[in-house]
């Protein structure tokens, strides 16, 4: 992508965009809309849109914004965008202001040093973060593969749900994590996942039928309360790693239930299960 047209942005080419600088708002007008190419939205508007609106991404385009969003719909007046491409149909890109989504169907974003708050969200295939603060509440995951990662961010969520992962569901890397009555289901690599010293604390979490419930690696820590049930692994604290320190998880009035093994612990990492020392299993090679 050009980087000229990425920072002016190519707006006057989509009649179904209206600008008012006065008012510094950019906004998509009510109606079922076609996008052939990328939309380039540069910084300094809020990037408006009202139900009832419902964009097509062809071609593998994609919306890409240096502005914040205000996207907001409701059950009689949807929005909704949909894609025929495999990557994300919405990037924000430092836009300097929060963003709100709300009431939206939007298969997936990639969200970059962003503020975002997101709530009653459905389809959600895959989303990506690298730093900034993400809000998600009621925010719906089905299907596609690594479905939420966040990279030294902030992440809080509240009464989300994670269903089909094709490998891992909720991947935390650096930063921290607040996730409060989140399920987890059938996810075929890890339901959720702390790594590279990231703070995490699950409370009401429900995961089930997934390959690995719950892991830390690389000097994370957990804190989590609720079920892990029919998983082949249920807890993974891996091994001390020489470059970053041991992973430290600890389990409050968590319900272990039908999983093929409860606790694998690696050497120099530690498992707690309402303030006792878990002594599970070694992995192979003490991982």
């Amino acid at each position: 992508m050009d980087r000229s047209v990425t920072a002016s942005g190519n707006i006057d080419r989509f009649p179904f965009l209206d600008r008012d600088d006065d008012a510094g708002v950019l906004r998509v007008r009510p109606g079922e809309w076609v996008l052939e190419e990328d939309l380039i939205v540069p910084e300094g508007l809020l990037f408006q849109i009202t139900g009832p609106v419902h964009l097509q991404l062809r071609n593998g385009s994609r919306i890409v914004s240096r502005s914040p969003l205000d996207w907001a719909g409701s059950a009689d007046r949807p929005v909704i965008i949909t894609t025929d491409g495999s990557q994300a149909p919405l990037l924000l890109f430092r836009p300097g202001a929060a963003s709100r989504i709300h009431d939206v169907e939007l298969p997936g974003l990639i969200t970059h040093h962003a503020s975002v708050r997101a709530s009653n969200v459905r389809g959600v295939v895959s989303w990506h973060s690298e730093g900034g603060r993400l809000e998600l509440e009621q925010v719906g995951f089905v299907g596609g593969t690594d479905q939420y990662v966040a990279r030294f961010a902030n992440t809080s969520m509240l009464d989300c749900a994670f269903g089909g992962a094709k490998d891992d569901a909720v991947t935390i890397i650096g930063g921290e994590a607040d996730l409060r009555d989140v399920s987890i289901t059938g996810a075929l690599g890890i339901a959720l996942k702390a790594e590279l010293g990231a703070r995490v604390t699950a409370s009401g979490v429900d995961i089930r039928r997934s390959d690995k419930g719950i892991e830390g690696a690389t000097a994370a820590s957990v804190k989590a309360a609720g079920a892990v049930r029919n998983c082949r692994l249920a807890v993974h604290a891996e091994r001390d790693a020489l470059r970053y320190g041991p992973v430290r998880i600890e389990l409050e009035r968590m319900e272990l239930e039908g999983n093929e093994e409860d606790v694998r612990i690696g050497d120099g990492s530690a498992v707690f299960r309402d303030g006792d020392r878990v002594h599970g299993r070694k992995g192979p090679g003490g991982t």
